[in-house]
């Protein structure tokens, strides 16, 4: 089973591309990054986002799958109960997107 159907049956591996869990994502950067920089992600979001890649498409739907998940993260970040903590969350989540938009090309399913 390829990564690309494992996580479609898993619903995703969560905030991080598909090769992360067997050579970066070690319990350390889950659990700190996790839950101190980034608690704010919502893995749902993230999982719907590698659901859509999982699934694939051309190009125009990566850019798609990219955007929905841009939007799932804003709204995230609106969740914040503060805006000084809203304002950072924002800044690295355009950020991730713009990774996610520019290197995502490696795990998307292109048929």
């Amino acid at each position: 089973m390829s990564a690309h159907q494992a996580n479609k049956v898993t619903g995703g591996n969560g905030c991080g591309p598909t090769w992360m869990d067997k050579y970066v994502w070690s319990i350390w950067i889950k659990v700190f990054v996790a839950k101190y920089f980034l608690g704010w992600f919502f893995h749902a979001s993230c999982n719907k986002h590698d659901e859509g890649y999982a699934e694939g498409g051309d190009w125009v739907r990566k850019i798609y799958c990219d955007l929905r998940f841009f939007a799932a993260m804003v709204k995230d970040v609106g969740r914040l109960d503060r805006w000084y903590k809203q304002v950072p969350a924002l800044a690295v989540a355009y950020v991730y997107f713009w990774l996610v938009l520019l290197v995502g090309w490696f795990s998307f399913k292109y048929e």
